[in-house]
């Protein structure tokens, strides 16, 4: 130290050496700091991951868990489907071996439901006891050539004074 003459210490070089002094101490301070900042920004990495694999992992149960539930639901809907289709099934076996027993019955179902909307039913009864209702369905009236067209006579000629066609 330059100006230290006669013992007098110069005020500046105090100043410095304090500033030397602080700045020593101040390096490791601050490189702890920087440390610390680094390891802090680390466990927040950590914890960021370790949440999104948590939030990952709840994201695939509830997959899993929803799609088990469309997979039951798919397979209760099959069985409803499966069940319904063998009691209509059997039904249809029972209907057919009652109609097989009593062939009637076709025509009483028939004005049964024809009841609500018919009051009376006219009807000739047939003479070879076929469907009673045959004669009002046409099954088995004998058909005319014309039936269902209208028959017009050909035209000759037309004639515009009159609007009109002569027929012969």
């Amino acid at each position: 130290m330059g100006g230290v003459a006669h013992g007098v210490i110069d005020e500046s070089e105090v100043v410095q050496g304090v500033a030397r002094i602080r700045m020593l101490g101040a390096e490791p301070f601050k490189q702890k700091q920087i440390e610390q900042r680094q390891l802090e920004a680390q466990a927040e990495r950590v914890v960021r991951l370790k949440q999104a694999e948590t939030q990952a992992e709840a994201r695939r149960i509830e997959a899993v868990g929803e799609a088990d539930s469309r997979r039951k639901l798919a397979e209760a809907e099959a069985y409803r489907m499966e069940v319904v289709g063998k009691a209509a099934s059997e039904q249809l076996a029972r209907d057919g071996a009652l109609i097989a027993q009593n062939p009637l019955l076709i025509q009483k179902t028939l004005a049964d439901k024809l009841s609500d909307k018919i009051s009376v039913i006219i009807a000739p009864p047939s003479q070879d006891g076929s469907f009673i209702a045959s004669g009002l369905l046409g099954v088995g009236v004998p058909s005319s050539p014309h039936m269902g067209r209208q028959v017009y006579p050909a035209a000759t000629e037309y004639d515009p004074s009159a609007g009109s066609r002569r027929f012969e």
